[in-house]
C-alpha cells in the first residue's frame, strides 16, 4: 500500500510499452506504463529547519517543488523562489483499474532531465498501469522526443592526473585498476572494484557547459589543502567540516558538490580547458578518500548518470552490480550527508 506523501520517480525508472526511458512523445492515453526501482520522498523530514504541526506539513508540501527542482539540477536561486515554479501544468494519470494516480511532469531547464512527482500517493513499482489522462504541451513533447535529452548528464569523477592516497603512497587515479587498494577515511585500505574513464572533448564541453570541470587551486582550503591543483567534475563532492555544519545539519562533516564551492578566486570553473578525461573509482561502499591531499568522495552510482559512462565501462559496472540501473541506492548509504545546492548556499553564508 502506498504511503501518503510527495515522491519523485526519475524518467530513467519508467517504461512505456516495455521501453525504458522512452521518448516523452511516446506517452499517450491507453499505453501501458510502469516504473521500477525506488522512490525518492521530497516532503519528508530532511530539511535544514524542522517544522511540526499543520503549518509545518503545509510548508514541507510547498517546498516539494523546490526540492524536486534541486534533484534535477536547478540552481539555488530558482529553488528558493515561487515565481518560476518547476511544477508546470503538465501531468500524467495512470490506473490499474482499481485506483488512479496523477503525477506532474517536471523538466529541468538546466539539464533537460525529466522526473515525475506524485503528490499524496503513488503507483506500485513493477506493476502495469494504463495512461488514462495526459496533459502535455505539444511544444515540450516535441522538444523532448529524443531520449538523450531525457536523462541526466552528471558525472562524479576526478580529472586525470589526480593523485589518490593508497597504502603504497599516492598514485595517479588513471593508473588504478580493480584489485588495487586505496586509503579511506573510515575503513582504512579498501579494494577498488571498478574503474571507468571518459574523455570529454572541447566540442562536448562547449555544447554541454554543465560538464566543464572545476579547478581547485592549491591551498584553497588552507595550507596544502589541496597540495596541488585539483580538477574534478562539477558534481563531485568534497568533505566540508566545521561548527556551521553542526549547527545547521547536526553533523560536523557534510559533502558538498564542487560547483557549489566555486568562489571565482581559489575555486573556479575551468572554461579554458580544451578537454578533460574524467576517471571514476568504485569501492565496496561509498567512502571518503584523499585526492591531492583533501577528502573527496568515491563513486556512488546513485549520483551519476549511467548514460554519461563509456559504454564498455557501463557494461562492466552493470555486470558487477546488475541492479544498478533500476535501484542504484541498493549500493548503500552515502559516507556523509550530501547537501543540496540550496543547503550548500546556506552553509556558505553561515561560514
Amino acid at each position: 500500500m502506498a504511503i501518503a506523501g510527495a515522491y519523485v520517480v526519475h524518467w530513467g525508472q519508467t517504461l512505456i510499452e516495455g521501453v525504458r526511458a522512452a521518448p516523452l512523445a511516446d506517452l499517450a492515453v491507453g499505453v501501458v506504463w510502469r516504473w521500477t526501482g525506488e522512490l525518492t520522498r521530497i516532503d519528508g523530514p530532511h530539511s535544514v529547519l524542522q517544522l511540526t504541526g499543520a503549518e509545518g506539513d503545509a510548508q514541507l508540501r510547498r517546498g516539494a517543488a523546490g526540492r524536486a527542482g534541486r534533484l534535477i539540477g536547478e540552481g539555488a536561486r530558482q529553488a528558493h523562489t515561487e515565481r518560476a515554479p518547476l511544477m508546470a501544468d503538465q501531468s500524467i494519470t495512470v490506473s490499474d483499474g482499481k485506483s488512479s494516480h496523477t503525477a506532474r511532469i517536471i523538466r529541468s531547464t538546466v539539464t533537460g532531465q525529466l522526473m515525475l512527482c506524485f503528490d499524496r500517493d503513488h503507483p506500485l513499482s513493477d506493476q502495469d498501469y494504463w495512461v488514462i489522462k495526459l496533459t502535455l504541451d505539444e511544444t515540450d513533447r516535441s522538444a523532448l522526443s529524443s531520449p538523450s535529452n531525457e536523462r541526466p548528464a552528471g558525472v562524479i569523477c576526478f580529472g586525470a592526473g589526480t593523485r589518490i592516497d593508497t597504502p603504497m603512497g599516492p598514485r595517479l587515479v588513471e593508473a588504478l585498476q580493480p584489485g588495487d587498494f586505496v586509503m579511506t577515511r573510515d575503513s582504512g585500505p579498501q579494494e577498488v572494484l571498478w574503474t571507468g574513464s571518459r574523455r570529454m572533448s572541447g566540442a562536448r564541453l562547449f555544447a554541454m557547459p554543465h560538464l566543464r570541470p572545476v579547478r581547485i587551486h592549491a591551498s584553497a582550503f588552507g595550507k596544502d589543502r589541496p597540495d596541488d591543483t585539483l580538477i574534478v567534475s562539477p558534481e563531485h563532492r568534497l568533505l566540508v567540516q566545521g561548527d556551521a555544519a553542526r549547527a545547521l545539519f547536526n553533523t560536523t562533516e557534510v559533502m558538498v558538490q564542487a560547483r557549489d564551492l566555486v568562489n571565482d578566486r581559489t575555486i573556479i570553473c575551468a572554461p579554458d580547458m580544451k578537454e578533460v578525461t574524467y576517471v571514476h573509482i568504485l569501492l565496496g561502499r561509498h567512502e571518503v578518500i584523499w585526492a591531492n591531499g583533501i577528502e573527496c568522495e568515491s563513486f556512488h552510482p546513485a549520483t551519476a548518470s549511467m548514460d554519461a559512462l563509456d559504454q564498455g565501462d557501463r557494461m562492466a559496472l552493470e555486470q558487477l552490480l546488475p541492479w544498478v540501473g533500476d535501484a542504484p541506492m541498493r549500493y548503500g548509504e552515502f559516507a556523509r550527508r550530501p547537501l543540496s545546492r540550496s543547503e550548500a548556499a546556506i552553509l556558505a553564508y553561515e561560514t
